[in-house]
């Protein structure tokens, strides 16, 4: 990460961003992969969301996750912006993406008929 290398961050502290980022976009993925809720993707994701959140805070050592507030207050404000455009990206480049196969099906260059699984 360049901004951690200019303020100086430590490997534990980029780990910890790291590890933090990571499973906030597996859990955005998995709420988008849920739609539409029911009963069973609604218990799928909180039992997700629960277990992430108590492993991380009941197993810090384990996934190299250490506490940086309130000692080390850079790393809150570079994570916290990070965290709030996770989802916004995600938006962007699934448009991006249902335009370029829009294009390609229009330019008879993609046929979804025979891309199927």
């Amino acid at each position: 990460m360049i901004i951690g290398n200019i303020l100086d961050f430590s490997v534990s502290e980029l780990s910890t961003m790291a590890c933090l980022l990571t499973g906030v976009t597996g859990l955005i993925i998995l709420y988008g992969v849920c739609q539409p809720l029911d009963v069973k993707r609604t218990i799928l994701f909180w039992a997700m969301t629960i277990t992430y959140v108590g492993a991380v805070l009941f197993f810090p050592t384990f996934f190299a996750v250490i506490p940086f507030y309130p000692t080390n207050w850079q790393v809150v404000l570079v994570l916290l912006p990070m965290l709030f455009l996770i989802y916004p990206i995600m938006l962007l480049l699934k448009a991006a993406i249902n335009k370029t196969e829009r294009w390609l099906v229009a330019h008879k260059l993609l046929d979804l008929k025979q891309t199927s699984l």
